[in-house]
């Protein structure tokens, strides 16, 4: 009874270690986007949305949205869900950040997106009272910026136009301020 009680033991412990690999294998992608510091030097650059897909301004500027449009300037562009409960307070924080980089020549845009049936981007981008320009856009359009996996995303692109840093939910202010200080001197 001993040896099979060990044996039971040591297949739990197999078990228990096959899991936390498991879980630590699902957080390394996580993990990797949670550097600290300024943004990479080199990044990948800015995907061209395709044809047919788009995304247009409904406040502040008119026409359509693209990232090469802003090339010369850093941008940080806020990718909002338009029905999310925090939306409001997002958009505020984003003019905060405006009134604060704005002037030193960082692009802001929020880009609203609608993901259920029923969601109207158009509206609720409509109703903001910001300074700051605010475009609509399919699920598509984001699919050709790349990887954005959460809402709210805060994207960091140089003024060459190549995406530096990806922020997906949540955000430190800290680490935010130091990489858009690096985005502005272009360390």
């Amino acid at each position: 009874m001993p040896e099979n009680n060990k044996s039971e033991e040591r297949l739990s412990l197999r078990i228990l270690s096959l899991c936390v690999a498991l879980v630590l294998l699902a957080l390394l992608p996580q993990a990797c986007e949670m550097k600290r510091g300024a943004p990479e030097k080199e990044a990948a650059p800015a995907v061209s949305p395709s044809a047919g897909v788009s995304a247009r301004y409904v406040s502040g500027k008119a026409g359509i949205f693209t990232v090469e449009a802003f090339k010369g300037q850093p941008l940080l562009l806020s990718i909002q869900g338009a029905d999310t409960p925090y939306l409001s307070a997002n958009l505020q924080e984003l003019e905060r950040l405006n009134s604060e980089w704005g002037p030193r020549g960082v692009a802001v845009v929020a880009l609203l997106t609608a993901f259920a049936d029923g969601e109207n981007a158009e509206e609720v981008a409509s109703e903001a009272r910001v300074s700051y320009p605010i475009a609509t856009s399919s699920p598509d359009f984001l699919k050709s910026l790349g990887s954005v996996r959460a809402l709210p995303t805060m994207v960091l692109v140089d003024n060459r136009g190549v995406m530096r840093k990806q922020y997906p939910g949540a955000y430190s202010a800290d680490d935010l301020n130091t990489d858009l200080q690096s985005l502005v001197t272009g360390q």
